[in-house]
Formats: C-alpha cells, structure tokens, sequence
C-alpha cells in the first residue's frame, strides 16, 4: 500500500461516524456444489459457500 492509498483511508476513516474496533484477516474457501440427486422429486440446484479455515460456514446463496 503506498503513502497516497494510506492517506486516503485515514480520511475516510476520520470522516466515518463509526468506530473500528480492529480488522483481521481470515481465509475463506469458496466453494460452488450442486445438491440433490438429479431425480424429478430433487432435481438439484446450484450452491455457493463461503466457509472460515476453521470450519465455520460464513454466506450459502443458491445460484439456479
């Protein structure tokens, strides 16, 4: 990040009526899947997660 992208973040953050209490960074796997069995009763659809290296499961969207 270089001085010009710094000085601008701290403008918008002293322009900001929220407070930040602290970033951190987390890796997180996307992952698209199809669920069902493909038969006239579950068809199957398209999914996109978004899971934590943890484990924990962040955002599920259904895409078709």
């Amino acid at each position: 990040m270089n001085k010009k992208d710094k000085e601008r973040i701290q403008e918008v953050l002293d322009k900001n009526r929220n407070s930040i209490e602290g970033v951190s960074r987390v890796l997180v796997t996307r992952i698209v899947l199809t669920a069902g069995d493909g038969s006239n009763e579950n068809p199957g659809r398209f999914e996109e997660q978004y899971w934590t290296d943890d484990g924990e499961l962040l955002s599920r969207k259904i895409l078709l």
